[in-house]
């Protein structure tokens, strides 16, 4: 899960030191609303995100999904004790 999420953030900060989004990116939403389901092969594999225009982009590209925070571990509640 780690390496999924670091994999993420690398390719977000990547794209947005970048010039721009990639065309692969570009081609995955043309046509198609901001915050539809995307996807898009790229030189590192396949990835799912989300169509997203940046504040200074024209038109919307397909971003990675944001990874969802990881479940909160189950708690057990402390053994009932005896009372005396």
């Amino acid at each position: 899960m780690k390496q999924i999420l670091m994999a993420l953030v690398l390719a977000s900060a990547a794209l947005a030191q970048s010039a721009g989004p990639t065309a692969a990116s570009l081609a995955a939403c043309s046509g198609r609303a901001e915050q539809t389901e995307c996807s898009v092969w790229l030189d590192d594999g396949h990835h799912d995100g989300v169509c997203m225009r940046a504040p200074r982009d024209e038109a919307a590209s397909c971003m990675p999904k944001p990874v969802p925070p990881p479940p909160e571990p189950e708690s057990t509640p402390p053994p009932l004790t005896a009372s005396r």
